[in-house]
């Protein structure tokens, strides 16, 4: 009886708290910026949690391969951009793969970008500062993500 109660206490206490990576993705939004031909920090792209904000850890990466830093910045920085995580339109998950609005990178201008996942499926965003092309829903919600990014300098 002890030895069943053990056993019935360690399955439950497994399998009780963890999250998934599934779990870990949706609450996190991946967000910022690059121009692609500049010398310096080129690159400013935050990965944003329900717990924290991280800044990225080169100046200029692929978006395919985002390099972290492990500490976090600090909690009032977290506060500004926190709110991105709640206002996330339905519509940004209706569309699979990558979408691109405007010209990005073109004639040597801003790349926004915005990433999510959600059951498996990477949603990927990219845009210039023109807002062309885009549902309004969706032209409001990346005007405050360039809002907050700007907020976060």
């Amino acid at each position: 009886m002890k030895y069943s109660f053990y056993c019935l206490l360690l399955i439950v206490s497994l399998f009780s708290c963890n999250k998934t990576e599934t779990e870990k993705a949706d609450n996190q939004l991946i967000f910022g910026y690059a121009y692609p031909f500049c010398s310096g920090n080129c690159f400013v792209i935050h990965r944003l949690t329900t717990d924290a904000l991280f800044a990225d850890d080169c100046d200029y990466c692929k978006f395919e391969a985002i390099a972290f830093q492990k500490t976090p910045l600090p909690d009032k920085l977290h506060e500004i951009a926190r709110k991105l995580l709640d206002q996330i339109p339905a519509v940004l998950y209706d569309l699979e793969g990558e979408k691109t609005f405007g010209c990005p990178g073109c004639a040597d201008g801003i790349i926004y970008y915005l990433e999510l996942e959600r059951d498996n499926v990477k949603h990927v965003y990219k845009w210039d500062d023109k807002y062309e092309g885009m549902p309004d829903e969706v032209k409001i919600y990346f005007t405050q993500v360039v809002e907050t990014i700007e907020q976060l300098k």
